[in-house]
C-alpha cells in the first residue's frame, strides 16, 4: 500500500541527512529511494551492530503471545495492540506532530502521521472506521512504522511477539519464529518479510543486509472488534439484493462493462460473494468478517488452489447480513503474484500483446501513467470524471505484453449505496485520506494494491 507523498518526502530528508545509513523500504512507484549502505568485513553481525550504534539494546520484562498475528507489540518496554485508540496512544507520552482537529474522512485513514517523544520519531496510520468525519484525537492508530535507521530511530527499543528484537533479531531467527513469510523482497541493502493475515493486516520486517539484523517495522492492522457481539446472530438467508443479481451470459464487449471472466467463470462487477463462493472459493472465516452492517464495507479472504483474494466487500441491502450476502467490487489479476486467469473486453487478458491490446480498445479513452522504475505502463480507463469506477490495464514496456488487469465497479441503484471507497457512490473522490476499500490477491507472494490517489 503507497504511502503519501508528503510524508515520503519528510522520512526522506531524514535518511539522507544520515549518511551511511541503509534504510529497508520497498521503493514506490512514484518516489523511489535511493538508500545508502557502507559495507562491512566483521562476520558477525551482532558485534557488528553493537559498534554502530555504540550501546547494547536493553533487555525488557514484557509477556507477548508468540504470533505477529497478534499485532502486539513493546516500545521501551510498554505494550501496544494495534489497532489502539489515539487517546490511549498519546497517553503513553507520544506526541502528534499535526493538528490533531484536522477531519478523517468516514472509513478512511491518513497515512504516516508523525509523533514524537523524547526525540524519538515514528509514523503511524491514522484510521477512522466510523461512518461519519472525525477529528484525528477521535481516531485509532491503525498502523506503526518504525526505523531505527534514522536519527530518530536509533534509540527506540521494540519487542517482538515470539522473542524477536529490533536490532538485534535476524531474519532467520524470524522465519524459525513465525515461519516463511508471505513475500520475500531482496535488494543490494536490504531484506523485507512480510507476514499477512487479511487485508489490511500485515507486518513487514526489514533488515539491514551488512548487519543482518532487524530495522524497520511495519505493522499494520485495520480490522477491529467494536460491534462484533452484535452481529453474531445475523441472518445468513439470501437477501433481495444477490437474488436480483444476475450473472451474464456472453464475454465482455466494451470497456468498462464490468464482465469479467475470473479463473474460468463470468461475473458482473459487484458480484456477490456467494458467487465467488459457488464456483469454488471458500471464505477463510478467520481472517474475514462474519457479517456487515447494512450501507457498510467489511473484509474477506477468498481461496482456491492455494491462491489468496484479499478483498473489501459491501452490503448494499437494508438489513445487517452475513458476509456471503455481500458484494467484491473489484477482482484482479497479473503475470507475477496474483496468477488467476482473468479476461475482459475483446479477450483481453495476461499476456496479450501490446499492439494487439490498442487494436482492441481502440479510440477509448484512457488516462495513461509510465513507471520508469519497474519498465510498466499503466492505462486506465474510467467511467466518468469521479473516477470510482474503472478498468486499469498494465503493459510490460520490455516485453510488450499485459502484465496485469484490475476491474472495479460500485454499485449505484440499491439501498445506500457505499463505493470502493467507503464513501456515497455520488460523491467526489477524495484526495485527502486513503479510503478503505481495496481488493487484493495472491498466490505464493504479495499483490498489493495501488494508492487511492493514483490510477
Amino acid at each position: 500500500m503507497k504511502r503519501k507523498s508528503k510524508t515520503w518526502i519528510l522520512i526522506l530528508s531524514l535518511v539522507l541527512a544520515v549518511p551511511g545509513i541503509t534504510s529497508c523500504q520497498k521503493p514506490e512507484e512514484d518516489i523511489p529511494i535511493t538508500t545508502i549502505s557502507q559495507s562491512t568485513e566483521d562476520e558477525d553481525p551482532e558485534d557488528n551492530l553493537e559498534e554502530e550504534l555504540g550501546d547494547e539494546i536493553p533487555e525488557y520484562d514484557v509477556e507477548l503471545p508468540e504470533e505477529p498475528g497478534s499485532f502486539e507489540l513493546a516500545i521501551w518496554g510498554e505494550l501496544y495492540t494495534i489497532p489502539e485508540s489515539y487517546e490511549h496512544f498519546v497517553n503513553k507520552g507520544w506526541v502528534y506532530q499535526g493538528d490533531e482537529e484536522r477531519q478523517i474522512n468516514p472509513e478512511s485513514y491518513s497515512e504516516d502521521e508523525v509523533f514524537e517523544m523524547d526525540g524519538n520519531t515514528i509514523t503511524v496510520d491514522v484510521m477512522n472506521p466510523d461512518t461519519t468525519k472525525k477529528a484525528v484525537w477521535e481516531c485509532m492508530i491503525g498502523g506503526i512504522h518504525i526505523d531505527t535507521n534514522i536519527a530518530g530511530g536509533q534509540s527506540i527499543y521494540v519487542n517482538l511477539p515470539g522473542g524477536i528484537v529490533m536490532q538485534e533479531s535476524l531474519a532467520e531467527e524470524v522465519e524459525d519464529a513465525y515461519g516463511l513469510p508471505k513475500d520475500r523482497y531482496e535488494t543490494e541493502n536490504c531484506l523485507q518479510l512480510t507476514y499477512e493475515f487479511g487485508l489490511y493486516q500485515t507486518v513487514t520486517l526489514g533488515f539491514d543486509t551488512d548487519t543482518e539484523t532487524l530495522v524497520t517495522l511495519d505493522m499494520q492492522n485495520f480490522r477491529t472488534k467494536a460491534g462484533e457481539e452484535e452481529l453474531e446472530n445475523v441472518s445468513d438467508a439470501v437477501t433481495p439484493e444477490v437474488e436480483a443479481y444476475a450473472a451474464p451470459e456472453t464475454d465482455s464487449e466494451t470497456i468498462n462493462d464490468f464482465i469479467v471472466r475470473y479463473d474460468g467463470v463470468l461475473y458482473r462487477l459487484p458480484t456477490p460473494v456467494s458467487q465467488l463462493i459457488e464456483h469454488g472459493w471458500t471464505v477463510n472465516e478467520t481472517e474475514s468478517d462474519r457479517a456487515v452492517r447494512n450501507g457498510k464495507y467489511g473484509y474477506v479472504t477468498l481461496e482456491k488452489d492455494g491462491q489468496k483474494l484479499y478483498a473489501t466487500v459491501h452490503n448494499y441491502g437494508q438489513e445487517p447480513t452475513t458476509v456471503r450476502n455481500c458484494f467484491v467490487t473489484a477482482l484482479y489479476g497479473d503475470l507475477d503474484t496474483t496468477k488467476v486467469p482473468i479476461v475482459i473486453t475483446g479477450g483481453i487478458t495476461l499476456g496479450t500483446r501490446e499492439e494487439e491490446f490498442r487494436n482492441i480498445v481502440g479510440d477509448a479513452k484512457y488516462e495513461k501513467k509510465e513507471d520508469v522504475d519497474n519498465k510498466v505502463t499503466y492505462y486506465t480507463f474510467y467511467t466518468d470524471e469521479k473516477q470510482l469506477d474503472y478498468t486499469q490495464v498494465s503493459i510490460d514496456d520490455a516485453l510488450h505484453l499485459v502484465r496485469s488487469i484490475r476491474v472495479v465497479h460500485n454499485q449505484e441503484e440499491i439501498g445506500s449505496p457505499i463505493d470502493e471507497s467507503g464513501e456515497d457512490a455520488k460523491k467526489e473522490k477524495d484526495t485527502e485520506n486513503q479510503t478503505l476499500g481495496e481488493v487484493k490477491a495472491e498466490s505464493g507472494g504479495e499483490a498489493k494494491t495501488e494508492s487511492e490517489t493514483e490510477p
